[in-house]
């Protein structure tokens, strides 16, 4: 049954949020695979800390697998870093919901996670 919360936007609520977020180059390459497929393959990442969640990697378009992304309606919006579109990852018969996400049009002052 589909979960009916999965494709509301979801607002950061903490007033602090954008003095949290701190961003630096990745020097390692870094490779994902679902299964067996490799979905990214990249030298130019960015690692995200943000208080309360994981690292997180940003990766240029062009490193990722787009032609297995299929765009979800979900977004979610961050006062430190703006709109998140996110994307379904399918591989063979296997689908990732929301898989990767992307801030196409990243607040001012977050434009190295722009785009990617």
């Amino acid at each position: 049954m589909p979960d009916p919360l999965e494709d509301r936007p979801v607002r950061d609520v903490d007033s602090d949020a954008a003095k949290t977020v701190r961003t630096e180059p990745w020097r390692r390459r870094v490779r994902g695979y679902l299964g067996t497929t490799a979905v990214v393959d990249s030298s130019d990442v960015l690692l995200q800390f943000e208080d309360r969640h994981l690292p997180v990697w940003y990766f240029p378009p062009g490193d990722v697998r787009e032609d297995l992304l299929e765009p979800s309606s979900k977004t979610t919006v961050c006062p430190a870093k703006g709109t998140a579109s996110y994307w379904h990852l399918t591989v063979g018969d296997r689908t990732v919901k929301n898989a990767v996400w992307s801030y196409r049009d990243a607040i001012p002052g977050r434009d190295d996670i722009e785009g990617r």
